[in-house]
């Protein structure tokens, strides 16, 4: 769910992580407590992310593919909430 939420903020569909984060939390039932998938990427640690999105990627195929947005916060030691 992080990876496609990164994937929505690429396409700008959404405009702010804290959008995906809403629409997690009043659609779909995610529990509000846990602050949405993108919040708890942040807490969890993008770089953590990522690393489970490649081996997922190694073992199950490219639809597991990190999205380019995912690489690049990680790679410049940023998360979802630096995103302005």
């Amino acid at each position: 769910m992080i990876n496609e939420g990164a994937k929505i903020l690429e396409e700008g569909k959404a405009i702010r992580p804290s959008d995906v984060d809403i629409v997690w939390q009043n659609g779909y039932g995610w529990p509000a407590y846990r602050g949405g998938p993108m919040f708890y990427g942040d807490q969890v640690g993008l770089d953590k992310v990522l690393a489970k999105m490649k081996d997922f990627q190694a073992t199950m195929g490219d639809q597991f593919k990190p999205s380019p947005l995912l690489e690049k916060l990680v790679a410049e030691g940023k998360r979802f909430q630096d995103l302005k």
